[in-house]
């Protein structure tokens, strides 16, 4: 409505603007002195131009905005877009670890890892996987904006392991993890090692024992709704497991039972 107002005004002073020369006649004789009539006539243009430009200004910066509204939701739009977009891409092992590492330092919320594997992880110099855990201690360090939870699987080869990882984050208000115990035998469990980044990326991640090295491994899916299921299957799998660190909180007595299950004390 405003709009409509503004342009019809600009239109009408636009009109008198035209029509002004025309009436240059008129107004000039209601003065005797031709000079008071040039300058009646003068301020009268002035003044209607001043008009016409403050209008043209509140016009401009009015389509301005609107143009800035209809970008801005435009971008929104862009975003819902990649958002939704779906992906399903397999990884050699090495990919892996280096789209998940950058997936995490772009995390804006929340981190889920689940390592199920009976052995820990086996970081070559010089590989991806070094490069990963070398780097996420530190990640968990200075994300605090970023909730980390983790889940293990006990067994007495990771012993060192699951020592470092709470020697690590005790402490750090933004980490949890819990430990899965099961029979130390079979090294594939029933269970997929999910890793999932806010709410659109998942990771399902095959261990050793179940793939060949010279073909792909793991699974990276972006989907919204594929990420919301496997979140839930995630909670599941971390409420069945101990918890032994908690929002930084060491849980003793279950760090405990965990250091007895691997046979470290």
């Amino acid at each position: 409505m405003l709009r409509t107002i503004l342009d019809s005004s600009v239109v009408v002073i636009q009109l008198l603007l035209a029509f002004l020369p025309a009436l240059r006649g008129a107004i000039m004789g209601q003065y005797k002195d031709k000079l008071d009539g040039h300058m009646a006539v003068i301020t009268l243009q002035l003044t209607v131009l001043l008009c016409y430009f403050a209008l043209r200004n509140i016009v401009d910066r009015n389509r301005s905005e609107a143009l800035l509204r209809q970008i801005s939701a435009t971008h929104k739009d862009l975003g819902q877009l990649f958002l939704s977009r779906s992906e399903v891409i397999a990884l050699h092992e090495e990919k892996f670890y280096a789209k998940f590492r950058t997936a995490v330092e772009s995390a804006a919320k929340a981190v889920a890892i689940s390592h199920l594997d009976t052995k820990p992880p086996v970081r070559r110099k010089g590989s991806e996987e070094a490069a990963y855990y070398k780097a996420f201690h530190e990640l968990v360090r200075v994300r605090t904006n970023v909730r980390f939870q983790r889940i293990e699987r006990v067994s007495p080869q990771k012993i060192a392991w699951l020592s470092e990882l709470v020697k690590a984050h005790e402490g750090h208000h933004n980490f949890s993890l819990s430990c899965i115990t099961s029979e130390p035998e079979k090294r594939k469990l029933p269970y997929v090692s999910v890793q999932i980044v806010d709410e659109e990326t998942t990771f399902l991640v095959a261990i050793a024992e179940h793939y060949d090295p010279h073909t792909e491994r793991d699974i990276l899916i972006h989907d919204v709704k594929a990420t919301s299921l496997w979140r839930e299957y995630y909670k599941g799998l971390w409420s069945s497991a101990l918890p032994v660190i908690e929002d930084g909180r060491l849980n003793a007595a279950n760090w405990k039972l965990i250091q007895e299950k691997m046979g470290g004390i």
